[in-house]
């Protein structure tokens, strides 16, 4: 018995949280498609851009560490490839 009375006050609670949620987002102010893309445009204005340098270098950064990872597979992927092929004895 204790364990429904357990259980039921747990939906309630539930129940309650979602609730006081839902409320939550309808005292939440609804704004309209000009003010959100104004508001929008201001906050672009603060964001910090990065240089054209700055840019270039991460760039040129990801690349490398891509080709760095392409390289690496390309050799692990042979390796166990080689001992598959040994294992099974497929090959020459």
């Amino acid at each position: 018995m204790k364990t429904c009375r357990n259980f039921s006050r747990g939906v309630r609670d539930d129940t309650n949280l979602l609730w006081k949620r839902s409320k939550r987002n309808e005292d939440m102010a609804k704004t309209g498609p000009v003010e959100y893309l104004h508001q929008v445009r201001n906050e672009m204005k603060k964001v910090t851009w990065p240089s054209r340098k700055e840019t270039t270098v991460s760039t040129i950064a990801v690349f490398i560490m891509v080709t760095i990872a392409a390289i690496f597979l390309f050799f692990a992927d042979q390796v166990m490839a080689f001992v598959v092929r040994l294992l099974l004895g497929i090959g020459n």
